[in-house]
């Protein structure tokens, strides 16, 4: 049934109204987002998102060691840790200029 849906050209929509935020990892996760926006103008805030976009990271927690104490190592060599698969599925941006990276990490 599935198959024959797609195939009818089923096209999904968001809902111009409706909104989806992922909730934290843990207390007192904050949105990357909303750290730039407060932190930088309007053009550092779009390099943050695109080095997060590049990143998979939604929140502070996402780029944060299991201990919480500092950035995981791979992030500050601007890649995506191997070991952290996104649990939410995340289409490919391209990577942004490594100054980007070790500018804001």
């Amino acid at each position: 049934m599935g198959v024959q849906i797609w195939s009818d050209g089923l096209v999904l929509r968001p809902s111009p109204s409706t909104i989806w935020l992922p909730s934290g990892l843990g207390i007192n996760d904050i949105p990357l987002m909303d750290i730039a926006t407060k932190v930088y103008n309007s053009k550092g805030s779009a390099f943050i998102n695109r080095c997060r976009l590049y990143l998979k990271v939604i929140s502070l927690y996402d780029l944060l060691l299991y201990d919480l104490t500092d950035v995981h190592p791979s992030y500050k060599q601007g890649e995506h840790p191997s070991l952290r698969q996104p649990t939410i599925h995340w289409p490919e941006f391209p990577r942004p200029p490594k100054n980007f990276l070790h500018t804001h990490l």
